[in-house]
């Protein structure tokens, strides 16, 4: 049978793979397909095929043995036929994965049932890959660019050898027109091209790049024809490679014989000059073979060959640029690639591959910076960015400014030639984000994205969210590496469908030497390792006794063994900062961000993710990294536990698996970018005035001697500090490098700190004319490294400042010493207790940490304090004083045997706060408002004002736990002292800072009124008091704690279930009875499966703690805050914390809002409270030395509209996204159970659909439906929705079940006083508890039906962490009035309506106007009607203006405020 006879085999597939998700995507896995269920799909498929007349059809059973062959269907070891396809199989082996470990005798029957469980339950997403039609052939292609200016046949000619036998699609299309359209006008212009990964983008911009290329052959230039920039060198080469398989079967441009190829370049550090080549060793990567140099840029591009290509001596001593492979007899067409330097500056090549980094080093090089358009223009036409949505935050506007710098120093002498074009990701706000980054006009960026109407379903993916067990007591990292063992293992061999090769990705050095090693370990790859050499998946092998059990519990792994997938060690790799390259040889590779984009490996099939990702955006760059043939069917598995963001993140696993990613944005004006930016423009022209390469004359000289143009370089800086000629022209030279406005040029030439005028300059000239000799006394921070200006310039524009850092000396046996880290950083790394694998990267053995005292707390700072300096004696807030030193080494030892790596521990941070009350710039509150009853004063600490805030963070010591290698674990509780007295490590900083200071009255704020006798207090106080009482300190962790206080609430939830008077719940758990059905708890509540006890070692110590004396005494004292009246009295003091972190994380969350160019990390918040005096100091301060001009923004804004800034915070303490889905899924389940609602039939209608274009439609119509009553639903929602009610197995059943618990949900915890979780609530369903049955669902089905409500929900917005403080306290229903602030509330769709407002809003100065969505119109009649009519106020004629227009439940509401209020 050939090939084209197969054809039908995905839809096949899918096919059969629908009828198991009835179960899968409930969570059964042990389901099965009979043998008529196969056939039937078989049959299907077969008619489906007979429908093209010249089909050669395959029988029935030439079908299935197809399907058996290929491992794409799995025939269970039973003598009736029982079939499951791939993943059907792979999940009931992944849900049943166990902590096997060799055991003592493998003939003892069952012995693997006492392995601990590693997955609790899991969540299972299969959808179809959408990708862009291709189907328009060459011919029509040309056919619609035939019109554009300059079209030739050679055009046409390039465009058909490019293309070959393909189809394009309609954006490549449209971008190939776009982009030669705009290479005619004389204008800046921009196009960004955005799709999904795999979807064609490159294409989109190299066929229009080399239709130019061959077009303008003949054309002189000095430099590339195309830029083309990369932010990681990965992406770089992989995309080099792509580049010469295409001008290599391109040929000759004009396509005759005697015409040149196309010439493609590399520019990146491991590009040589010619004489690192004439050496007999190896240089850097470039690996010095017999005869010739293997360059390392890229392997060879014939598939599936990966040999390397050799640059041969008898080539390159002739000057002959050819590269040959070492394995198939591939080689390049001379001439086809640069490969060193001189080669790129004397020949330009026509594509350049470079990184954004090595364009912004290259600046002021005397050899490249004119071929890179440094010092004019280089007749480069067209630069490519690559993945643009990488750059954002900081670093993003490093790289936006670094442009501007590069156009402005390109078109010196000429037109702004060069158009720019961007590839992303599906990006919101694509233009308005391009134009930011390249400082086009927006009206010149064009946005080029395939329609909705474009994309066809292609394949599937699968999307797998795992939650490890919680209670079997193993280590997440432990569930990650048995996944990734079993994954590896159901990919193909040769790459096929589903691909042969993993990635396992996560964001942490430490936790990526660890997985590494432990991986390797597992795989027989460490010969002293705890395997000692041994395969563990061995122990799951068919073939070894017991088989026949061992399939049934999911411990032999027949499908990876009819794969030939067990017959070997499995090849483990890992790449990340500490490695160099990717070993394309290996079968998983464990990575961190480092392969995020790049590297685009058409054999990668899997993804692994360890722990919920930090950002959506990269999530989604790892998942493309799956699946880049159209046909695969990639799968993603993130391994989740059940602690902090993790369990958030399985909850609404629809979001992970579905996300929508929200807008870019760049602070191009940031103060702190642009200052260190204006440094790099000051080496520009510093460079252009004296011809020297200043980044280097600026570095520190190698052997001592200076540069030669050293003398006219401070010529020039001494002009600038003196004449004021130099200084206007340097001024002119910043605003137009960098299209600055003139208020933003005087910040960077002359406020401190880091002003060019009085810092910058200054030091550099100092360094020149002193040779590099520092003061005396004095450490230069600049002479260390080869960068220049380290303390105004970032080493690389993804790199931090360099603040002074802290070294690490390590132990003798590690062998590189790791590079500076930032002191924060550092006190958080090196913490007495905690191990760490980050600098064990050589080697598994590896590791480090800060010792613990043998005896006692104290641990003196000589001990770990290489080096450093005293800050003498600080005081904190409450009187506590401390001796602090300020380390610049810190001296790290290896941990004793007997420690196990699990030990950890966190940092003890205290903090001080110091300001100049006269300096600071004083606003005022508006009054009246809600705010002004809070803060007394309000104001800002600034550097522009001569007075910023000095913060001083210190670390005392640690708290945590040490794990022994006998399983026995033991507190830690460390104190730093020194000769004798209490002491600390730490650093202070100068920051701009917004300071209020108040008062709070006993008992907190009026309009808190009854909250401290609400559900939500009385859970959240009685949960707190658990988790912080100081008398369990040395009992229970904070996970252990967590989980009594959870046992108890469900306890009491089902007592109060029982009948009788709440009030007599707590007596009735006392004595340790709360504690009675714990284990039946836990095993239901967080498992899809109950447990034996014996078999889990947290339910072991829970149950040993539950009968401890102490522990049941503080559980049973704290209990009572659940049915208490009022907890004013019993809780005050956690009633202020809670108060006080919430509102300074409003104000937090308002700032961050209100400022575009804030990014994450940029801004603190802190508290200081006086329980005495009942005053409090709410300090929102910046993160960096100096001003980012952040806060300097807020005053500027504030002064102009305080009331603006004040109704920003109190959005900020709204109803999130997450509130208004419960709410929306609610009132949708209302409509659903409703017979005969159009809701209803819809949702019947996708239900019942049977292919994937009737569900499309269908959808459609219930969003339509959906934005008739309420409004245009937005993603979350929908996504939330159809993950539950759209599924396969979904039914009006389940809907009635689902109903019936969310109203029980609201119900019970108004009645019983308290918050119930969902995990709670599901559990009593389960036991019947609640009046109804939940068949046809379990426990843990129940709970994949409910959505995330609550706390979790509540806090979302105001949730931000805080790097120096763990017991932050937020809830925000404390300032739920806030957000009305007492506005009245009109209905415009009554009569009369107008004057309701003038009245309310002449009363208060505020007022809502509200309308049904449906009649939108008349809001927006009544908002110009109101915005006009005059209010009498004081004596004044004022007007109302629009401050926000929220939409929420089919209702529209426009808050309006008079302005003028506040003067």
């Amino acid at each position: 049978m050939t090939g084209v006879q197969w054809v039908g085999i995905p839809d096949l597939l899918s096919r059969l793979e629908d009828k198991e998700l009835t179960l899968l995507t409930w969570g059964v896995v042990d389901g099965f397909l009979s043998r008529v269920d196969v056939d039937d799909a078989i049959e299907a498929q077969l008619d489906l095929d007979a429908a093209d007349p010249e089909a050669e059809l395959p029988t029935s059973e030439e079908y299935l043995d197809h399907l058996l062959a290929n491992g794409l269907l799995h025939r269970l070891p039973e003598s009736t036929p029982k079939y499951r396809t791939r993943l059907g199989e792979t999940m009931r082996l992944l849900r049943n994965l166990r902590q096997l470990f060799p055991p003592a005798d493998s003939t003892a029957h069952g012995w693997w049932r006492h392995a601990r469980t590693l997955v609790a339950d899991y969540r299972l997403q299969v959808r179809p890959r959408r990708y862009p039609r291709r189907t328009i052939t060459p011919t029509e292609a040309i056919g619609e660019l035939i019109d554009l200016p300059g079209w030739t046949d050679l055009h046409a000619d390039v465009l058909r050898r490019v293309v070959g036998d393909s189809n394009l699609a309609r954006f490549q299309v449209q971008a190939t027109a776009s982009i030669l359209t705009a290479l005619t006008t004389p204008q800046l212009s921009a196009r960004i091209v955005t799709a999904g990964t795999g979807s064609g983008k490159t294409l989109a911009f190299y066929l229009p790049a080399l239709l130019d290329i061959a077009a303008t052959a003949g054309e002189k230039r000095i430099g590339p024809h195309t830029l083309a920039l990369y932010p990681r060198n990965e992406l770089l080469r992989d995309q080099a490679r792509e580049a010469l398989r295409v001008v290599t079967g391109l040929g000759p441009l004009e396509g005759q014989a005697g015409s040149r190829p196309a010439r493609i370049g590399l520019l990146y550090g491991q590009t040589p000059r010619d004489r690192d080549l004439e050496s007999a060793r190896d240089w850097r990567a470039w690996k010095r073979w017999d005869k010739g140099w293997a360059a390392p840029y890229f392997p060879c591009p014939t598939d599936d060959c990966h040999g390397s290509l050799l640059w041969a001596d008898t080539d390159r001593t002739v000057g002959l640029e050819r590269l040959a492979c070492t394995a198939c007899g591939f080689a390049s067409l001379p001439g086809t690639i640069a490969l060193t330097r001189e080669s790129i500056a004397k020949n330009p090549p026509d594509i350049l591959f470079s990184s954004t980094e090595m364009l912004s080093q290259q600046a002021t090089n005397s050899m490249l910076a004119r071929v890179l358009g440094w010092r004019g223009p280089n007749g480069t036409r067209l630069v490519l960015l690559d993945e643009v949505h990488t750059y954002s935050g900081v670093n993003g506007a490093q790289v936006g400014l670094m442009l501007r710098r590069w156009r402005h120093a390109n078109r010196q002498w000429g037109a702004d030639r060069p158009v720019m074009v961007g590839l992303s990701a599906t990006l919101r706000d694509a233009g308005d984000f391009f134009a930011a980054l390249t400082g086009a006009e927006r009206a010149n960026v064009e946005v080029i994205a395939p329609g909705a109407e474009d994309l066809a379903p292609i394949s599937r993916e699968y999307g797998i969210v795992v939650r490890a067990d919680p209670i079997s007591g193993t280590q997440l990292l432990s569930t990650t590496i048995q996944t990734a063992m079993l994954i590896g293992r159901v990919l193909d061999n040769d790459p096929g469908i589903y691909g042969s090769v993993a990635f396992a990705f996560t964001d942490d050095l430490d936790v990526i030497n660890r997985l590494y090693d432990n991986l390797r370990d597992a795989e027989g790859a460490q010969p002293r390792g705890r395997m000692r050499g041994a395969v563990l998946a061995n122990l799951r092998s068919p073939t070894d006794s017991q088989a026949g059990p061992r399939y049934a519990d999911g411990q032999s792994w027949d499908l990876p063994y009819h794969l030939n997938r067990m017959n070997r060690a499995l090849r483990i790799a890992r790449t990340s900062s500490q490695d160099s390259g990717v070993d394309t040889s290996a079968d998983v590779i464990t990575a961190t961000a480092a392969l995020e984009v790049g590297f685009n490996d058409p054999r990668v099939g899997a993804i692994i993710q360890h722990k919920a990702p930090r950002d959506f955006a990269s999530f989604l760059q790892r998942r493309g990294r799956a699946g880049r043939r159209l046909e695969m069917r990639p799968m993603t598995v993130v391994v989740l536990s059940d602690y902090g963001r993790d369990r958030i993140a399985y909850q609404t696993y629809e979001k992970l698996l579905d996300p929508e990613i929200d807008a870019r944005t760049l602070p191009i004006n940031n103060r702190f970018v642009v200052k260190i930016q204006a440094t790099h423009s000051l080496l520009d022209w510093v460079a252009r005035k004296t011809g020297a390469d200043a980044r280097s004359v600026l570095s520190p000289p190698w052997n001592g001697a200076l540069h030669g143009k050293t003398s006219q370089v401070i010529s020039v800086l001494r002009a600038v500090l003196a004449d004021s000629q130099a200084q206007l022209e340097l001024t002119d030279h910043i605003r137009r490098s960098l299209a600055l406005s003139d208020d933003e040029v005087s910040a960077a030439m002359w406020e401190e700190p880091r002003s060019l005028m009085l810092s910058v300059v200054p030091t550099a000239l100092r360094r020149l004319e002193a040779g590099w000799r520092p003061l005396p006394g004095e450490a230069d921070p600049g002479a260390r490294d080869r960068t220049p200006l380290p303390e105004f310039m970032t080493s690389t524009l993804f790199a931090s400042l360099n603040t002074p850092d802290i070294r690490f000396e390590l132990p003798r046996n590690f062998d590189d010493e790791p590079p500076p880290m930032p002191i924060a950083q550092a006190l958080r790394e090196a913490v007495p207790g905690r191990v760490s694998r980050r600098f064990g990267h050589a080697h598994a053995s590896l590791r480090t940490w800060l010792p613990v005292p043998e005896s006692g707390t104290d641990l003196q700072l000589t001990e770990v304090v290489a080096a450093g300096h005293g800050l003498g004696t600080w005081t904190t807030s409450t009187g506590d004083s401390y001796t602090v030193v300020r380390p610049l080494a810190m001296r790290l030892v290896s941990p004793p045997a007997r420690i196990a790596d699990t030990s950890t521990a966190m940092p003890i941070w205290r903090s001080a706060f110091e300001y100049e009350t006269e300096a600071l710039l004083d606003v005022d509150v508006p009054t009246p408002s809600i705010w002004a009853t809070l803060v007394d004063t309000c104001g800002f600490a600034l550097h522009v004002g001569g007075g910023p805030l000095r913060v001083r963070r210190m670390v005392i010591g640690s708290e945590g736990e040490l794990a022994h290698q006998t399983g026995k674990r033991s507190p830690v509780h460390v104190r730093f002292v020194h000769e004798g007295s209490n002491a600390a490590m730490g650093f202070e900083l100068d920051v701009d800072a917004m300071v209020l200071t108040g008062h709070l009255p006993i008992g907190g704020p009026a309009f808190l009124g009854s909250f401290s006798s609400s559900p939500h207090w009385r859970t959240l106080a009685f949960q707190r008091r658990v988790l912080e009482d100081q008398r369990l300190d040395d009992l229970a962790n904070i996970f252990q704690r967590r989980w009594l206080a959870d046992v108890y609430l469900g306890e009491f939830v089902s007592r109060s279930l029982s009948g009788g008077q709440i009030a007599d719940v707590p007596g009735q758990l006392a004595h340790g009875h709360w504690a009675n059905n714990l284990t039946d708890f836990l095993a239901t509540a967080y498992r899809a499966e109950g447990l034996e006890e014996e078999e889990s070692r947290m339910l072991r110590a829970l149950s040993e703690l539950s009968v401890d004396p102490l522990v049941r005494t503080v559980i049973e004292e704290h209990g009572h805050l659940l049915v208490a009246h009022d907890l004013r009295a019993q809780t005050g003091d956690l009633l202020d914390r809670a108060f006080l972190d919430t509102f300074a994380n409003a104000l937090l969350a308002g700032v961050t809002e209100s400022q575009p160019d804030v990014s994450e990390g940029d801004l603190v918040v802190d508290v200081e409270f006086d329980k005495v005096t009942r005053d409090f100091r709410i300090f929102l301060s910046e993160t960096s030395i100096g001003g980012l001009g952040l806060l300097e923004a807020v005053n500027k804004d504030y002064g102009q509209d305080p009331r603006s800034f004040w109704e920003t915070v109190g959005r900020a303490c709204s109803p999130t996204d997450a509130e208004l889905v419960d709410d929306s899924m609610r009132d949708a389940l209302r409509g659903l159970i409703t017979p005969g609602t159009d809701f209803a039939k819809e949702v019947a209608e996708f239900r019942a659909a049977k292919g994937v274009t009737a569900m499309d439609a269908a959808l459609e119509r219930i969003r339509d439906i959906w934005t008739e009553s309420d409004g245009p639903p937005d993603h979350l929602l929908v996504s939330a929705f159809a993950a539950r009610f759209l599924r396969p197995g979904s039914s009006p059943a389940i809907d009635r079940v689902v109903s019936d618990l969310a109203a029980a949900w609201v119900d019970l915890e108004s009645r019983l006083g308290v918050e119930i979780d969902a995990r709670t609530l599901a559990y009593h369903a389960s036991q019947g508890s609640l009046g109804f049955g939940i068949a046809p669902l379990s426990a843990d089905a129940a709970f994949s039906m409910l959505w995330l409500r609550g706390p979790q929900a509540r806090s979302q917005r105001l949730d931000h962490w805080h790097p120096y403080r763990r017991d932050i306290v937020v809830e925000r229903l404390m300032l739920d009035e806030a957000v009305q602030d007492g506005a009245a509330v009109v209905d415009v769709t009554q009569p009369g309506w107008i004057v309701d407002y003038t009245d309310a809003i002449g009363r208060s100065g505020r007022v809502i106007l509200r309308a049904p969505y449906p009649r939108r119109a008349d809001l927006a009649q009544a908002l110009r009607e109101a915005t006009v009519t005059p209010i009498e106020r004081s004596g004044l004629r004022v007007f109302g203006r629009v401050s926000a227009i929220r939409h929420r439940r089919g209702q529209m509401d426009a808050s309006l405020s008079l302005a003028e209020e506040l003067q």
